[in-house]
């Protein structure tokens, strides 16, 4: 759930490869600092469609074609797919930007700017993990916490899969395209980079294909993966929406003008419409392929308020109260972990209703002042 400030963009090397495209650059700098207007918005948004899921809110929904189609267009799932594509934009247009300002990608400081930004909160909700599994208040595995500690929770098989643990398989997940995916923007041009992106896309689509019916072995016993893992989770198929905000994002910073003008036209506004819907129009065969048209909706609706900063969608995501739990979207997700976990009733007094919903909150705006602002101001000694 990436949430990005980079110092302003000046003394661009014009001589550089990338100089065809410093058109691009400009138009991304629309905004002071590449704070890209309406993008807290959305990311309200999506934490808040986490939360309702999380809170049960959607079970009194009737039972029935309509409701169960609308809730697979607002469930948490869906939430988790836009803070994907809205990470695989940001993240790739900032690499994208470095390395056609400086000729490279300094790795160790993008790493140490996502660590700044990630790193504290988790490990105060790790410490306090830590807390109530030693004093028996919590009864998780200390192998199930060591993997989501070290971000490999989407790997993790079910038998060592628990409520307050689940969410971190999405940061294990951004973590993991956050080792690689410097690389692959370090090394290859503006082709090779939307033919590697589309390829990694594609073996995502396989993998979602393939892997809940391959089989495994185990002590002698055969297992469908998709019987012992959240094979979904897994970096392939996982990382499929991050890929498409990725090549949204290569798109638009290579073919400005013309992106413009797509995402400005009605047909990117009736394709918005259209993948919105999915759920109402697609069958229900390809209902595990739900996520990946959100992703295109999400890469469209990027698209479109990136390149219309001052329309009335812009205008109404940018309403303070929805902008500033954008801010604090990062720590309300870590956070609800602990509160709710995957779905309402935990055991503990701070999982009930209604004190686990203020708790979150709460916690999150704490952790936003206390912690994350000031740790953030570490990373102007880390930018390109």
């Amino acid at each position: 759930m990436p949430y990005l400030h980079v110092s302003s963009y000046k003394n661009v090397k014009t001589n550089f490869t990338f100089a065809p495209c410093l058109s691009g650059i400009n138009l991304i700098m629309q905004t002071s600092g590449f704070h890209i207007k309406g993008f807290d918005g959305l990311r309200a948004l999506s934490i808040l469609l986490v939360l309702f899921t999380h809170l049960g809110w959607y079970d009194a929904l009737p039972d029935n074609y309509f409701f169960n189609a609308l809730e697979q267009s607002i469930t948490g799932m869906v939430g988790v797919t836009m803070f994907f594509t809205i990470s695989g934009f940001l993240i790739t247009t900032l690499l994208l930007r470095e390395k056609a300002k400086n000729g490279t990608i300094n790795y160790k400081h993008f790493i140490v700017r996502r660590f700044l930004r990630l790193l504290p909160v988790l490990v105060l909700f790790y410490f306090t993990m830590c807390i109530l599994i030693l004093t028996h208040q919590l009864n998780i595995s200390w192998v199930a916490f060591f993997i989501s500690v070290f971000y490999g929770y989407n790997f993790v098989p079910n038998r060592l899969y628990f409520s307050e643990l689940g969410h971190t398989w999405s940061l294990a997940v951004e973590e993991q395209f956050y080792i690689l995916w410097p690389w692959v923007v370090l090394f290859f041009k503006k082709n090779g980079l939307l033919l590697v992106a589309l390829f990694m896309l594609a073996l995502a689509i396989l993998a979602l294909i393939v892997l809940p019916t391959y089989r495994i072995t185990f002590n002698g016993k055969s297992y469908f993966i998709g019987e012992s893992f959240h094979a979904n989770r897994f970096f392939l198929p996982a990382i499929a929406p991050i890929m498409i905000g990725s090549i949204a994002a290569a798109l638009h910073f290579f073919y400005p003008e013309k992106l413009i003008a797509f995402c400005s036209s009605m047909v990117n506004k009736l394709l918005i419409v259209i993948t919105m819907l999915a759920a109402f129009w697609l069958p229900d065969s390809l209902q595990t392929a739900l996520f990946l048209i959100h992703a295109l909706c999400f890469a469209w609706v990027l698209g479109y308020i990136h390149s219309k900063q001052q329309s009335l969608i812009t205008t109404i995501l940018e309403w303070r109260p929805l902008a500033f739990t954008g801010k604090i979207s990062y720590g309300i997700y870590v956070w609800q972990g602990l509160f709710l976990g995957t779905g309402p009733g935990g055991k503990l007094w701070i999982q009930q209703p209604i004190q686990n919903l203020l708790l979150t909150w709460l916690v999150a705006i704490a952790c936003y002042y206390l912690v994350e602002v000031k740790v953030l101001r570490l990373k102007k000694h880390f930018i390109a």
